[in-house]
């Protein structure tokens, strides 16, 4: 098992910023707030809270402190950019929609598997 912390989160996000987002058009925002925790039942989670009224759009991302290796760690990261994206820049959800599944074919150029967890 490895066990995570904020900075490995944000060395890969930068990294993966850097050689696969971009390079692609996209330029993925880091969330509001970054948390690493023991999960139940997830690997990672992204959420958004939206109060108008507050004037408050906060994109929250969780992500477990546990991968089965660094590999694991990558794809999960990578999955979580596209929901950071989806809610801090298009302002949506973060649905595993059409949008997201466009990443199939970019993350399939670096061997990166996108997909939804059973």
């Amino acid at each position: 098992m490895m066990t995570v912390t904020k900075p490995d989160v944000e060395e890969v996000f930068d990294f993966l910023n850097l050689m696969v987002f971009e390079p692609e058009g996209f330029k993925v925002p880091m969330a509001d707030h970054l948390d690493i925790m023991e999960l139940e039942g997830y690997l990672g989670i992204t959420l958004r809270s939206v109060n108008p009224l507050a004037g408050v759009d906060f994109v929250m991302c969780i992500l477990n402190d546990e991968f089965k290796d660094h590999f694991e760690f990558v794809e999960i990261v990578a999955h979580e950019m596209i929901h950071i994206y989806q809610q801090k820049v298009l302002k949506t959800w973060g649905d595993h929609d059409d949008f997201f599944w466009s990443f199939k074919s970019i993350f399939g150029k670096y061997d990166l598997p996108l997909r939804e967890r059973e």
